[in-house]
């Protein structure tokens, strides 16, 4: 994407279960598309109803991700970037350590504020 004569790329994902989790949920949630936000729902058993990620991505638009922070199995944490706005949101998702096809919790939360 070209964005004031510079070109951004978006980091590469790690190949761990919770890299492919923020994959995933990077990339439906920023399709913006209800199926595929219920999918993602659906797929990863997430605590997490589609409205409240509608009305997130509505109000926060998509990210590009900046790098990846921590990279373990089953936890990731990564720097986003606002596409919209270019504001940095931190994000973070662990998955079960019991079953690791599903997400224990996913937080997304800006500047400082600490992630679990």
């Amino acid at each position: 994407m070209l964005l004031c004569g510079r070109v951004f790329a978006a980091a590469p994902v790690p190949g761990t279960p919770a890299g492919m989790a923020l994959n995933d949920w990077l990339t439906a949630f920023n399709s913006g598309d209800a199926h595929s936000l219920k999918a993602f729902i659906d797929s990863y058993i997430v605590d997490l109803k589609l409205e409240d990620m509608q009305k997130m991505r509505a109000a926060n638009g998509s990210y590009t991700l900046v790098r990846v922070t921590l990279d373990e199995k089953l936890r990731i944490q990564a720097l986003l970037k606002s596409n919209s706005t270019g504001d940095r949101w931190r994000v973070a998702i662990y998955l079960n350590e019991n079953k690791p096809s599903t997400i224990a919790g996913i937080w997304l939360v800006t500047g400082s504020v600490p992630l679990p």
